[in-house]
Order: structure tokens, then C-alpha cells, then sequence
């Protein structure tokens, strides 16, 4: 990665190294004057013992006595003079301290000396109370001029004795125990560069004092240190690191010094032992290379040392550690790293949001200090992502995500402008668990927040990440990215106002401008969404806009379910008359607000929609949908030229081969409330007039507001020109409040289908409206049984349930028969009165779908609308006062089965119809309970009466009333004698020397069953003398 030095040969001459050469050697001479005098003495023994033997022994053993003899005085000496137990030799203490302070002043003092003889044959050589001061010459005042001191209780030194006589004072081993070292103002900041110049004069001072052992042969085998502190205070706190064991062992091979050594390292509020070893050589052009390795590293145990360290407080971890550097010119080179560990956690807000547990983690790297790089070559782990997560089980079936990152750092000299070179990749994470893993330095445009609050579910199986980050004096910006990640089953919600997708799968592309989604499958309602894109094409751009463009196919009723995806009862409407499969193109745009709303995005939709099946559209259509950015309107364009229409109710028919068109705009104002407006529905068909094929046009305009919860129509206005037999306008609104308006006018308007399907039926009061107002009028009224009013007109104001005003007139049948009822409220009454004629009511019974089986009858109406108890009360008295027909028709028929109706059937019905000479009813109608109070028919044969209640609403009835001779109502009325005529008289009053008799009936249906039951009595010898006494008998 980075590009090696040359070294050149380099001799290099310090004081500091110098002093301890110069120590050393003065320390020698002092050792071997003692050791000539000595020798001299065992010399001149020697020569005395020697003329004694001279003459005994030969040459030989004279030589060999002579060596021996000399060894042995020698070691005599020493074992006399210098025992296992240390002596304290007062001229060997002063002479230490005189060369230390001649060497370095007074920068190290010791208390005492001693010297011992080891067992297995070296001098030791132990000092007590060794001090050591660095005196920093920069500082100036004398409270500030010792900031490090070295305390060593206890050091100590062997020599081989071997060594001492080839002249060689360089201790075997060096081993110091319980030091204390003292390091002052460590936190003090100082100048990058003047401390950077420090270090690098330091380091190389350290080098050079090593090229000196080596080359002078000044080397100490082995150097121990036990139970040393290392204090590091500051003005207000101190903290220690403890040595608890070290042990450094050096030689020299081919003019290379090599330096091992293993160390066992402490620190104040740790309980675990760090194992740091090393193992470095120092080759030619005085160049250091080495290895150093740590276990069971955790770097919370040093968070307390600096407050530049309180950051590793937040990370849980036993770390192995491997590095290799060179030293070169008091800079480090070349360096390069392994970290590792099983398993652990770290909390580092400004990295990743929250707490972060993983397993199997691996961080190589390397550092180049000339060129100010650092390479993080791989950073590699598995995260816990689940809250459940349990690391001490790391066969634990908790969800791993897999990560890996590269990151390269340049211009690390100059921090505030630097520069960082991010490579991610990460394998199996939850879509859920994403802002976990988002790195919270990562300037994203609010894309995070959008992500982590419209996406869920799902599995980012792969992804990766490539990203720079640059400082600008200190001020951090996203240069470049580029992203990719495979998804798969993730559900995105990007509107309350529009549906879920889900189960999406695919690819997304990001970069610094934008994003680029290619989606290969997902759902949406009951379509499936495939070979689609969602873009952004400028994340800086003012508006940052979401693209989703696309297919899919499915549901042919979930394109306008996006209309009002929060309405159940709409998006049910929808599915039950758009119920076909649909082929669809989309290209939806939402612009990325702190708030999204339906009213600023765009969408438009194509659609081929085939298999449409309803009560009113059947066969294939092709619709296109589309809302402009700002609009609220849905502009919709339908071709029904190949599908029937047979909206038989409201005359709306057109055949599958027939053009035929649906244009409307769909709006939604305001919240749940739909508009559609423009609405064009049109037809050309092709119809044979004669012998000839004419083409008529139909059509029907207008526009509607409904509510969608609950569904309600709130306003109409339509147009209807030349749909079935229609040509007419209708206005309808209502506020559901205060007021309701209803007008018809045109010149033909068919109400067929409505009666023929019974959708006419009586309104039910509603106590919400305060005031309502209908008015209809057309030149023709087209009715059931080809019936028809002309010039109709009716109209009425009501307020609440109160009617005051009102008119209903029209003329029918050919001989010009007519209706014409007023409701008219006088100021000094509180009801209103109904008054009028109706002729030939049998007709309208007929063309309303009433009956069939009545003909004639000219009724007069005098009625009253009152408030009674809290509801509108219609009571009053209809009269016919001249003939009307009733024919026999299966119902009556079916009531034959009963033996005493069938007695009189035959006479009362001649020629399957009878004639009532009059008839007159009292009845009372409110809340669509209509109440028979009274009826009376009658003619020169029989009378009828009839009283009881009938549910409009339920269609259930209770009706009870007599079958009596036609007499007894004729007087009753006062019409005079009539002639007793034929046999139903006879029937009717016992035969000769009977009394008078009835038949008492009741006509009764209860709601679920499917026919009214009939049943009758025989009442004998009563004679009414009023009418409501004939009633009471009923």
C-alpha cells in the first residue's frame, strides 16, 4: 500500500548515549585497577610457592599446579570477600554515585549499594532507592521542574565473572522490581508540531542508544521489571498502569541486535491482565523492525488515562492484537495491524445510533506515518441486531448480520482536512433493524428518516456501500456514493392516503445525487407489481421527488382504490362493480414533504382491464387515470366500446359492440368527501328506423359529491339526453344539516324501471333536515303498464317533518282524467290541509304499480299533515263517491278456500269483478305505519268493512273487517228501503224466520312470512244503528 523508504547509513553521535558509554567505560577502570591489585598480590604468592616446588615437579605440572592454583585463589577471594548474602561496600556505593552524578548530575541518585555472589556463579550487584528525574527545559519555574520521576525501590544487576575477567563489566541481567514512575501534566496540550518534533527526537534518541549497545557490545542479556507503576498524574487526578511482569532478552547475530521480550500489563480499575509481547531487531542503517502482540486486550480497562481515551469506556471486548512497524529516521513506517476478537459490544453515538453486540471480529490495517495515511484495509464482524441478543452463546440462534468495511484515511497530519474513503458491505440484514446499522456520520437528506419510517419487514440479503467523506476546516461533507443492495419481502408504506405494497423484492442503486430501485416483484392490494422503478433523481434538489413507475396486474378495482384507500365501504363499492382483472401501467410522483399528501403527487395510471362482470358492465374496457402535481383532480378517461351496459333501473343500456365512452374528473376536496365531475357518459348505436340503419347518439352529463364514510350522495346534477326514453335535468343536494333539494324538469322522464323494480318507496323521516324542497315538472311522466302523466308538476316545502306547501297535478288516460291535489297551511293553524280530486284512480293505481285489479273510482281527498308526539301525522278522509270496479284476481281467488267466504264468493263477484257503489276510508299514516281506521264499500248486494295497520316499511298487515248485507250500510247512510233481492240476502239473513248475520274476517301477514292468512266467523242477529257501532262489532 504504501511505497518503502530507502535508507541510507547514518552515523549519529548524542549526548545522552555518549554519557552512558562514557559512564560505563570509567565504571570499568575503576573495577579493573582493583582487579590488578589483586592479581598482583596473587602473583607474588604464586612466585614464592612456585621456587619451592620448582624442583619437584616438571614443566608440565608446573604449568597446569600453577593455573589451577591461581584459579582457585581467585575464586577463594571472591567467595571470601564477595558471600550469597549482599555486603554493603561504602567505596563501591560512593564510587557508583560519584560517576552517576560526573555522567548525569543530579538527575539520578541512589540510597545504597550492595554486592552478593549468586549460586550459580555471577556477581550481583543490587541497588536501593534508585531515582531517576527528566527534567523538561522548557518549563521554567522550580514547581514545574520535575514533571517524570522514576522511583526504583529496588534494581539489580549480574555479571558474569567470565566477563569480568576478559574486562567486561556489562551486567548479564538487569532486573528492577517495584518501581514507581511518576509522569506529570501528561495532559497538557502542546503544540501538534512542536510535540510531533518531540516525539520524533525522542525515538530516535531511543534508536540510537540501541545502535550503541550493539555496536559497543553494551548488552544486557536479560531485563526484568516487576510490579512497576507507571503514575500518570495531572493537575487534579492521577491514573497507574501496572507492570506486572516484563522481561526483555537481547542478543547480537551477523552484526544484528535482536530484542524480545513478554510483558504482563495491568491497569488501575481492571481486574484482567493484558499479555504484550514483542520481538524486534536492529539491522544495518541503525533501522528498528518489530512485531508486538497483545492478548486479551479490553479497552475499557485504559478508558480513565486520558479524556481522549473515555471513548473505549463504551466498548466491551477481550482483543487480541498483532502489529509490525519499522523505525526509520525517528518515524514509524511501514506499520502494520491485526485486531481481533470472539466476541463484545460498543456503544458509539457518533458512529451507529445504538448499542451494538457482535461476534467474530477482524480489523487489519496499516499506517504509513511520512505519508499520513491509515488503511483499514478490512473490518469485519457479525452483528446481534435482535434486542434479544445473547453473545455469550455464539451458536445462538439469533439473527447475525454480516459486515465488512474497508476504510482509508489520508492526510492524517493535517486532521481538519482530511479525508475518509468508506467501503461497506453487509450480508442478511433486517430491514427493520436499518437505522441500527446507518452510520450516523452519513449525511443522507433525510433519506434515513424517510427509509426508517415508510420501509419494514423484509431482508437486505446483500448491499454495499462505497462513500468519501472530506474535511474542510474541521467541516465534514459527503463527496461521493455509491450504493447497492438486494432485497427481498419488504413492505413500504409511503402514505397513509395510499395502500401498502408489500412482499417487494429487488435491486436499489444509491449515489450521491440519487437513487435508482429497480423492484422485480411485489403486491399491492390484489395485484402484484413487477419489472417497476422508484427513483429520485436529485437528493439536493429543492423538492426532493420519489418516482415510482411500473406495472402490474390484478385487482381492476385497486387503481381507483388509491383514490380513498382509508374508506372501507368506497374501496368495497369499487371492488363490487370494478370486479375484472386489470393490465396496468403506472407512473406515480411524490414529492418528499415532512408531510405527503394526495393533493401534491402525481399519478397516472393505464389500465386494460378484461373479465368485468357486475349487474350493470360486462365484458372488457380500457381506462386511464391521471392527477397532476397540485391537483386534487383524478382525470379519468374509460372506453366501454366492448362491454355491455344494462343499468336497467335508470334506462342505461348499450350493446358490446356499440362505441360507447366514460370521461370524469375525480376529485376529493376535502377529507372523505369524493367529487366526480365532468361526467360524460355517451353511446353511438346503430338502429333500424324502417328499412333503415339510423346512428343514435345518447348521452348523460353532469357531475355528484358523495361522502365515503359513511357512503353518502350529498349532490347531483345530471343531464340525461336520450338514455332510454329519458330527456330531463335532475338537481339533488343536501348538507345533511339543514336543508335538502330535490328538481326534475325536462321533457321526458321514465319512472318504468323504478316502479317495475320497486324502487319507489316512501322516504323516512328525517329529523336532520331541517327544511326540504321537491319540485318536478315535465312535459311527460312515464309510469309502469305503459301509463303516463302529462304535464306533471309537484312540488312541496316541508321543515323537519312538517309539510306546509304543496302541489301535485297532471292530466292522463285519454279521456283527459286528472289529479290535482294543495296542501295548503293557514296561518292561524298548526297543520295543513290536502285537498283535492283524483279521477280514475284505478289508472294511477296501475301505472304506479299499486294494483291491478281496480278500474274508475273519482276519489276526493280532504286530508290533514300535523306534528304529533314528535312525528308528522297525514290523517284525514278519502271518498269515492261514485262507482269503481274491484276485480277478482288470484289472491281473492286463493281466499275461496275458506267455506264461508266461498259461500258468498260467486254472488259477490259476477263476471269475475264487482262494483262498489261507493266506498269511503278514514286513515291515518305516520313513521310508514299506515293506519285503516275505517273502510266502508258498498253496493245493492253486499258491504264490506275493513279496519286494521299496515307496515309499509316491513310489509306486514293486520286487517279485520265484516262482509254484511248491502242494506244494512244503505240505511245506515241513510239511503232508504231497498228491495231484498235474490239469494246472497237470503244467505245474509238466515233464511225465512232467521235472524240477520255477518261474516267477521281478519286478513293478517307477520314479518318472514311469505303469505297473509284469512279466516273468517259467522256473527248472527245483530242490527247495526251507526256506523261506529257497526265498527264496534268488528
Amino acid at each position: 500500500m504504501f511505497r518503502k523508504k530507502s535508507h541510507k547509513t547514518k552515523k549519529t553521535s548524542h549526548n545522552f548515549p555518549h554519557e552512558i558509554g562514557e559512564g560505563i567505560k570509567n565504571f570499568e577502570k575503576k573495577v579493573e585497577g582493583k582487579i590488578e591489585d589483586i592479581a598482583h598480590e596473587i602473583e607474588r604468592d604464586v612466585k614464592i610457592v612456585a621456587k619451592k616446588i620448582k624442583k619437584k615437579i616438571d614443566a608440565f605440572y608446573k604449568v597446569s599446579f600453577a593455573l589451577l592454583l591461581t584459579l582457585s585463589i581467585i575464586l577463594a577471594y571472591f567467595v571470601i570477600l564477595v558471600s550469597t548474602t549482599p555486603k554493603s561496600f561504602p567505596f563501591v556505593t560512593k564510587e557508583i554515585r560519584e560517576q552517576l552524578k560526573k555522567n548525569y548530575g543530579d538527575k539520578v541518585t541512589l540510597e545504597e549499594a550492595y554486592i552478593s555472589f549468586t549460586r550459580y556463579g555471577t556477581l550481583k550487584v543490587s541497588v536501593n532507592n534508585l531515582r531517576i528525574f527528566n527534567q523538561n527545559s522548557a518549563l521554567k519555574t522550580e514547581s514545574e521542574s520535575k514533571n517524570q520521576e522514576f522511583l526504583i525501590p529496588k534494581a539489580e544487576a549480574e555479571f558474569s565473572l567470565l566477563n569480568i575477567i576478559h574486562s567486561s563489566f556489562i551486567p548479564r541481567t538487569i532486573k528492577i522490581s517495584n518501581p514507581e514512575i511518576v509522569v506529570s501534566d501528561f495532559l497538557k496540550t502542546t503544540n501538534a508540531a512542536t510535540e510531533d518534533a518531540s516525539n520524533a527526537k525522542q525515538i530516535e534518541l531511543m534508536v540510537a542508544a540501541l545502535a550503541t549497545m550493539k555496536n559497543e557490545k553494551l548488552l544486557t542479556k536479560i531485563f526484568e521489571i516487576e510490579n512497576a507503576k507507571l503514575i500518570f498524574k495531572s493537575e487534579n487526578e492521577s491514573r497507574e498502569i501496572l507492570i506486572k511482569k516484563s522481561q526483555i532478552r537481547t542478543f547480537t547475530k551477523d552484526n544484528i541486535l535482536y530484542i524480545s521480550s513478554t510483558n504482563k500489563i495491568g491497569f488501575s480499575k481492571s481486574e484482567n491482565s493484558v499479555d504484550i509481547n514483542s520481538s524486534c531487531n536492529l539491522g544495518g542503517y541503525n533501522v528498528l523492525k518489530c512485531d508486538l502482540f497483545l492478548a486479551n486486550f479490553s479497552p475499557n480497562s485504559i478508558a480513565d488515562l486520558t479524556h481522549e481515551t473515555n471513548v473505549l469506556q463504551q466498548i466491551e471486548a477481550n482483543l487480541n492484537a498483532g502489529f509490525s512497524f519499522i523505525v526509520d529516521g525517528g518515524k514509524f513506517h511501514n506499520l502494520t495491524f491485526k485486531i481481533d476478537a470472539k466476541k463484545g459490544s460498543f456503544y458509539l453515538p457518533k458512529l451507529f445510533q445504538e448499542k451494538m453486540f457482535f461476534s467474530d471480529f477482524t480489523l487489519k490495517g496499516e499506517y504509513d506515518e511520512g505519508l499520513g495515511i491509515l488503511d483499514l484495509s478490512e473490518i469485519k464482524t457479525d452483528f446481534y441486531l435482535h434486542e434479544d441478543a445473547d453473545i455469550s452463546d455464539l451458536n445462538s440462534l439469533t439473527h447475525k448480520t454480516k459486515f465488512n468495511m474497508s476504510l482509508l484515511i489520508s492526510n492524517l497530519k493535517d486532521w481538519q482536512n482530511s479525508r475518509f474513503d468508506f467501503h461497506i458491505k453487509l450480508k442478511d440484514a433486517p430491514t427493520n433493524e436499518v437505522e441500527k446499522l446507518w452510520p450516523v456520520f452519513l449525511h443522507d437528506h433525510g433519506i434515513k428518516n424517510w427509509v426508517i419510517a415508510h420501509i419494514t419487514n423484509g431482508m437486505i440479503s446483500d448491499a454495499y456501500a462505497q462513500f468519501s467523506l472530506i474535511k474542510n476546516n474541521g467541516v465534514t461533507a459527503l463527496e461521493k456514493i455509491n450504493s447497492e443492495l438486494i432485497f427481498s419481502d419488504l413492505d413500504l408504506k409511503y402514505s397513509d392516503d395510499f395502500p401498502e405494497i408489500t412482499n417487494i423484492n429487488g435491486l436499489a442503486k444509491f449515489t450521491k445525487k440519487g437513487m435508482d430501485i429497480a423492484i422485480l416483484s411485489a403486491d399491492v392490494l390484489g395485484s402484484k407489481i413487477y419489472d417497476s422503478k422508484v427513483i429520485i433523481d436529485d437528493f439536493s434538489a429543492p423538492t426532493t421527488m420519489l418516482k415510482i413507475l411500473g406495472k402490474s396486474k390484478g385487482d381492476a378495482s385497486d387503481s381507483l382504490k388509491h383514490a380513498d384507500n382509508n374508506s372501507s365501504k368506497f374501496c368495497a363499492q369499487v371492488k363490487k362493480y370494478l370486479n375484472g382483472n386489470s393490465q396496468n401501467n403506472f407512473d406515480i410522483r411524490i414529492p418528499l414533504h415532512d408531510q405527503i399528501s394526495l393533493k401534491h403527487t402525481y399519478i397516472a395510471v393505464n389500465s386494460s382491464i378484461t373479465g368485468l362482470r357486475n349487474d350493470y358492465v360486462n365484458g372488457a374496457i380500457t381506462a386511464a387515470v391521471k392527477k397532476d402535481l397540485g391537483s386534487e383532480n383524478f382525470v379519468t378517461s374509460i372506453n366501454l366500446s366492448s362491454a355491455e351496459l344494462n343499468i336497467k333501473d335508470f334506462s342505461i343500456t348499450k350493446k358490446s359492440d356499440a362505441e360507447g365512452y366514460l370521461n370524469l374528473v375525480i376529485s376529493f376536496p376535502r377529507p372523505k368527501t369524493l367529487q366526480l365531475k365532468n361526467i360524460v357518459l355517451s353511446k353511438k348505436e346503430q338502429v333500424k328506423v324502417g328499412n333503415k340503419t339510423q346512428i343514435v347518439s345518447a348521452k348523460i352529463s353532469g357531475e355528484a359529491f358523495l361522502e365515503t364514510a359513511p357512503l353518502a350522495l350529498t349532490s347531483l346534477d345530471l343531464k340525461n339526453e336520450n338514455f332510454g326514453r329519458n330527456s330531463f335535468s335532475l338537481n339533488y343536494f343536501t348538507d345533511k344539516k339543514t336543508k335538502q333539494k330535490i328538481s326534475i324538469r325536462g321533457q321526458v322522464l321514465d319512472l318504468a324501471p323504478f316502479i317495475q323494480n320497486k324502487l319507489l318507496k316512501l322516504p323516512e323521516n328525517d329529523d336532520k333536515i331541517d327544511s326540504s324542497t321537491i319540485q318536478i315538472a315535465l312535459d311527460n311522466l312515464l309510469l309502469a303498464n305503459s301509463k303516463s302523466i302529462r304535464s306533471f308538476y309537484f312540488g312541496l316545502k316541508c321543515v323537519k317533518q312538517f309539510c306546509y306547501s304543496g302541489n301535485l297535478k297532471g292530466n292522463y288516460n285519454k279521456k283527459s282524467e286528472s289529479l290535482n291535489l294543495q296542501l295548503v297551511k293557514k296561518s292561524e293553524e298548526n297543520f295543513t290541509t290536502i285537498d283535492g280530486q283524483i279521477t280514475d284512480v284505478g289508472y294511477l293505481a296501475e301505472a304506479l304499480g299499486i294494483s291491478n285489479i281496480v278500474a274508475g273510482g273519482n276519489a276526493h281527498i280532504k286530508l290533514k299533515n300535523k306534528i304529533i308526539n314528535q312525528q308528522a301525522v297525514l290523517e284525514g278522509v278519502i271518498d269515492f263517491k261514485n262507482s269503481i270496479v274491484i276485480y277478482e284476481n288470484p289472491a281473492v281467488k286463493r281466499l275461496a278456500s275458506n267455506d264461508l267466504f266461498s259461500k258468498v264468493r260467486d254472488k259477490i263477484f259476477s263476471n269475475n269483478k264487482t262494483i262498489f257503489d261507493s266506498m269511503k276510508l278514514e286513515v291515518s299514516l305516520s313513521n310508514q305505519i299506515l293506519d285503516i281506521k275505517s273502510l266502508i264499500a258498498n253496493n245493492y248486494k253486499i258491504g264490506i268493512t275493513a279496519k286494521g295497520k299496515i307496515d309499509l316499511k316491513n310489509d306486514t298487515y293486520e286487517i279485520r273487517g265484516m262482509i254484511v248485507p248491502g242494506f244494512i250500510i244503505n240505511n245506515l247512510f241513510g239511503i232508504g228501503n231497498i228491495p231484498i233481492i235474490g239469494n246472497v240476502v237470503g244467505l245474509l239473513t238466515g233464511g225465512e224466520g232467521g235472524g240477520l248475520f255477518g261474516i267477521r274476517y281478519q286478513y293478517i301477514k307477520k314479518k318472514g312470512d311469505r303469505e297473509a292468512t284469512f279466516t273468517t266467523n259467522k256473527i248472527s242477529s245483530f242490527v247495526p244503528t251507526t256506523i261506529k257501532n257497526l265498527f264496534d262489532l268488528i
